[in-house]
């Protein structure tokens, strides 16, 4: 009986990495890689995962060499596309992100991973009707992988589908509740949609199980500042048309004793308009924010009337 194969130091090491990417411990990751990619110069995936754990400390095109590396060493497969790919996204190069993904798609024409690449970087190409097949596809191939509906959620976002994109989302978080990303898309369409008090709660459950990275932080300002303005607005609204309406009772009231019946009831009627109107106002008012978004909406403040004269008030 022939005994199993040991497995190799190099993989052992690569395991170890992609646990720390995981981790989001980066720096460590790329040091276990760079010793795997060294004791196995001739394999593709410990640069892949090298790749990956340089993308993710923030040194881009550092990673793009990496996996540029791995695609030159195992150009048959399809991950090291993928890896390749997906730097280049980062990196603001779709058409060339869409190319990698094609490539994967070549290679990999069953497998779902491919897909995902490639309707995402149709998508910010702004091919938006090739992102739509391609994650069409990728639900076909994979349809219990919650990144299957963020991705479609995000293409139909972008192609103003609100309720195609809310159901998508909405099928996603069903599959992957943990999803901060998919919170933060829904997060995204409930917004445009007038759904400000779930929109606000989505987004600030997503940000608190995903890293408050740029990407993050540009979608919760969004929807808190539309949030807020909404707000705002109908609080101005409120202000405006409720005494204005008790005014108009009171001079109805005023004409309705002097006799002047016709006059008072048209009054009445516009001051009754203008009560309703307020209460729709009041009916439709988003809820405050909560206290760690208060916080962060006056911080916003603060970068914008500091911005235009530097220092601390920079914007990111």
């Amino acid at each position: 009986m022939t005994e199993p194969a040991e497995t190799p130091e190099w993989r052992k090491l690569v395991d170890r990495a992609k646990h720390l990417i995981d981790l989001n411990r980066p720096e460590e990751a790329r040091q276990y890689a760079a010793r795997a990619a060294a004791m196995a110069p001739g394999e593709a995936a410990p640069m892949c995962v090298l790749a990956i754990a340089t993308s993710h400390a923030g040194q881009l095109e550092a990673a793009l060499e990496h996996a540029s590396r791995a695609v030159g060493l195992a150009p048959e497969l399809d991950w090291p596309h993928r890896v390749r790919g997906y730097i280049l996204d980062e990196l603001g190069r779709y058409d060339e992100a869409v190319a990698a993904g094609q490539e994967a798609v070549r290679l990999a024409p069953a497998e779902a991973p491919g897909y995902n690449l490639l309707a995402g970087s149709l998508r910010l190409a702004g091919r938006l009707e090739e992102a739509e097949t391609a994650a069409a596809r990728l639900r076909e191939l994979a349809p219990e992988s919650y990144e299957a509906y963020e991705v479609s959620a995000e293409v139909a976002y972008d192609r103003e589908r609100w309720a195609e994109a809310e159901r998508w989302a909405r099928e996603g978080l069903r599959l992957e509740p943990g999803s901060g990303r998919l919170r933060i898309v829904l997060g995204w369409i409930l917004t445009v949609r007038a759904q400000f008090d779930e929109a606000i709660d989505h987004v600030h459950e997503g940000v608190r199980n995903a890293p408050l990275d740029a990407w993050h932080r540009e979608s919760l300002e969004k929807v808190t500042v539309q949030h807020s303005d909404q707000r705002s607005n109908l609080l101005s609204l409120i202000v405006i048309c409720l005494p204005a309406s008790l005014y108009l009772a009171w001079l109805a009231l005023g004409r309705w004793r002097a006799g002047e019946r016709d006059l008072a009831l048209f009054t009445g009627s516009v001051g009754l308009g203008l009560l309703a109107l307020s209460l729709g106002f009041i009916r439709a008012l988003p809820r405050r924010l909560p206290k760690s978004l208060r916080r962060l909406r006056r911080e916003q403040l603060r970068r914008a009337l500091l911005w235009p004269f530097g220092g601390r008030g920079q914007r990111p």
